[in-house]
């Protein structure tokens, strides 16, 4: 028979928390469960085939366990926050969450709370946490998902999450599809993060009544009673703002509840577009099959396009639009995708189709990925020039399906077929 310490540490942490909110648990196989985590701290029992950091985050949450069951071990906190250095950013906050269930305000929360808020991703919609180091973190069910999740609750627990807290919980919540995440370990840990969100800050009932004036215009006033998923919205064509000056926004609260607002610009360029990347950045190149020193595009001419997307974190739902110039057709799809991770560089990257559809249009390819880890991915596809004359290409154009604020768009320009 084989024992799996992290296994056993998330069966009896969820015992606990079972137990915390009032479900029965065998007092037998708890007590049993804790001994055992016990012993595999101390060294007694065998810590599995694990490596170094899937030990220290299984070692984390049995200390986190221990604790929460009355069993602090304060050795074992020191211990791991001296391997701080080397520690998964999962295994520092279960020892964050340790340490502030006897002392919100001791020098390892105030420390690792710091090392959070260096770490933090934050973008136009949220933010996230990432793994430098995913090194042996599948023997225990990493994903970053995960480990944001787990963050996010013990800057809760620790009064340390300051401004990000609603920033997190946006991105947890942008990254559920169907009212779940991809995992049972996701879902666990998500929904105890949001459930300590909910208790420090949505435990007063809504009913306030809140404004959005526009340079002192009043363009939206609601009021919200009770909880509800309801939004409010008002638009403004930008033609009745004036041009050229500073737009001043203000939003205005009365009554108890927390206000969320997200505030949008839609519109479209009138003059060429420059390369903007706003979480993604997009490369886009078209080159000869043959003759590839040659600068001039020739009628019947086999091109070869290729459109790359860098995420600099994990994105889901990414959407590209590639528009193919007048005078060209699309003769081949699916030429070849590859992907390769920020930190190997371009040419280290492993062949494989991260772009799960691909749909082809007469004037345009569009690629769609659901998961979209960080790194560089690439599509390749051939077009044929068919007729001569000189056409404008429009720019390739990437976003995030759900969270529009994340894109990236080349610049657009002309392109000649003698």
């Amino acid at each position: 028979e084989v024992t799996t310490p992290y296994l056993s540490a998330y069966a009896v942490y969820t015992m606990l928390e079972a137990k915390h909110h009032g479900y029965r648990v065998d007092t037998r196989s708890l007590e049993n469960g804790l001994g055992y985590l016990t012993r595999v701290l101390s060294g007694e029992e065998p810590d599995a085939h694990y490596n170094r950091e899937a030990s220290q985050c299984t070692q984390a949450l049995i200390v986190y366990t221990l604790a929460r069951a009355g069993k602090t071990d304060y050795g074992a906190i020191d211990k791991l926050f001296s391997e701080r250095a080397t520690l998964p950013l999962f295994a520092k906050a279960f020892v964050m969450r340790a340490a502030a269930l006897n002392n919100q305000n001791s020098p390892i929360v105030t420390e690792l709370a710091r090392d959070f808020t260096n770490r933090v991703k934050i973008d136009a919609t949220g933010a996230a946490f990432e793994e430098p180091n995913e090194n042996g973190l599948w023997w225990i069910f990493h994903s970053n998902t995960r480990t944001t999740a787990v963050i996010l609750q013990a800057l809760v627990e620790s009064n340390k999450d300051a401004d990000l807290s609603s920033k997190i919980v946006r991105r947890l919540l942008n990254v559920q599809r169907n009212g779940r995440w991809r995992t049972t370990q996701e879902n666990l840990f998500v929904v105890a993060a949001l459930a300590s969100y909910f208790k420090k800050y949505e435990h007063e009932e809504p009913n306030f009544r809140a404004e959005i004036a526009l340079d002192g215009k009043k363009i939206l006033s609601e009021a919200f009673k009770g909880r509800s998923l309801e939004t409010k919205k008002a638009m403004e064509p930008l033609a009745r703002i004036a041009k050229g000056k500073p737009v001043r926004v203000t939003l205005d609260k009365q009554g108890p509840g927390r206000l969320y607002y997200g505030i949008r610009l839609n519109y479209t360029p009138h003059a060429s577009e420059t390369p903007r990347s706003e979480g993604l950045t997009l490369l886009r190149s078209m080159e000869p099959v043959e003759g590839a020193s040659e600068k001039a595009v020739r009628l019947g001419q086999m091109m070869k396009v290729t459109v790359s997307v860098i995420a600099h974190q994990d994105r889901q739902y990414v959407a590209v639009e590639d528009p193919v110039p007048a005078g060209f057709e699309i003769v081949a799809t699916n030429f070849a995708t590859s992907a390769s991770n920020l930190s190997e560089g371009e040419s280290g990257g492993e062949y494989f189709n991260i772009f799960n559809h691909t749909e082809r249009y007469d004037d345009r390819m569009t690629l769609f990925a659901d998961s979209m880890p960080a790194g560089i991915h690439s599509y390749v596809y051939l077009v044929c020039a068919i007729h001569a004359g000189t056409y404008t290409q429009p720019s390739t154009r990437a976003e995030c399906m759900y969270e529009p604020e994340i894109f990236g768009r080349t610049e657009s320009g002309t392109v000649t077929i003698h």
